[in-house]
């Protein structure tokens, strides 16, 4: 079957006509480029996940982490500022283990490390406070990192049994 041309018709030059084939590969082709390049652009759009977010220097974030918990906790003025220092001091500590090893520390050291501050933590909160900042770790917990069955599955296959509490209400 021969190409149909303008000179078939009009007796011009030879300019080939589109045919609905030819105008459809078109339209997927480009359907095909608009899905790569929205994909690539989506794919690095690092503001998606907490984890990609910008970190900024160990000041600004125990200055963050302050205000959060300044807001949740209802800290004096005085609270604020021990709460600041042991912050940065956490901050500083960890980001000291991440370029010490690479990417992060022996599981023990930043056990240790976070127990530490936990403790400076508590001696600085009232009873009350806590109680809402263990319970303010147990959400950021769950929400970084939400157990999943095949979770439970793997540590007791492992030998190791989860218990999980209940969530609270």
């Amino acid at each position: 079957m021969a190409r149909r041309t303008l000179s078939d018709q009009a007796g011009a030059g030879k300019v080939p006509l589109n045919t609905n084939s030819e105008q459809m590969k078109k339209l997927i082709l480009t359907a095909v480029i608009a899905v790569f390049a929205f994909t690539a652009s989506y794919a690095q759009d690092s503001t998606r996940t907490r984890l990609h977010k910008a970190k900024g220097t160990a000041e600004q974030r125990a200055k963050n982490a302050t205000a959060m918990l300044t807001e949740k906790l209802a800290l004096t003025a005085e609270q604020q500022k021990k709460v600041y220092d042991i912050e940065l001091e956490r901050v500083k500590t960890f980001e000291g283990m991440r370029r010490q090893t690479g990417q992060s520390a022996t599981m023990e050291a930043r056990k240790a490390a976070m127990k530490a501050s936990r403790d400076k933590m508590n001696s600085v909160l009232s009873q009350e406070q806590q109680t809402k900042f263990d319970s303010l770790r147990t959400a950021q917990r769950r929400q970084i990192r939400p157990k999943s069955e095949s979770d439970k599955a793997r540590k007791k296959h492992k030998g190791v049994e989860t218990v999980t509490p209940p969530a609270p209400r």
